[in-house]
């Protein structure tokens, strides 16, 4: 067991990865691209739409529960008050 953790660290301590870098290769280097490439790169004037309804959606959607938890709750707290 010894001998081969001594085998491992002799290549590992050797390797350089930049020495053996593929230059054509198809993804070289590590540059960073925004949310908005990502999402939108392939995307045509119908995906738009429907990603910007969706968000529309999902924040009216996320907004219900404490609107209804606010309405309810003065709704029982008007009751209480009237006995």
């Amino acid at each position: 067991m010894n001998e081969m953790r001594g085998l491992i660290e002799k290549k590992v301590s050797s390797y350089v990865p930049d020495d053996q870098k593929d230059e054509n290769a198809e993804f070289v280097g590590s540059d960073m691209i925004t949310v908005n490439e990502l999402l939108f790169k392939y995307a045509d004037s119908t995906d738009m739409f429907y990603y910007y309804c969706g968000a529309l959606a999902s924040f009216g959607f996320g907004g219900a529960l404490p609107g209804f938890c606010l309405f309810f709750g003065d709704m029982i707290d008007t009751m209480g008050a009237s006995t």
